[in-house]
């Protein structure tokens, strides 16, 4: 599994919000991966 460092984290979602706010549907879901999986970064274990 890839994890974002905080700098990767910020450029993507600046990215993302930016498609947000434009609207632009296609770009936003050009980020949607199959293999996508997001975890809560509260420091327990699973």
């Amino acid at each position: 599994m890839a994890v974002l460092d905080r700098a990767s984290a910020r450029r993507f979602a600046e990215r993302w919000i930016d498609s947000w706010n434009r609207g632009d549907l296609e770009e936003i879901l050009a980020y949607d991966r199959d293999d996508f999986e997001m975890r809560a970064c509260d420091g327990a274990d699973d």
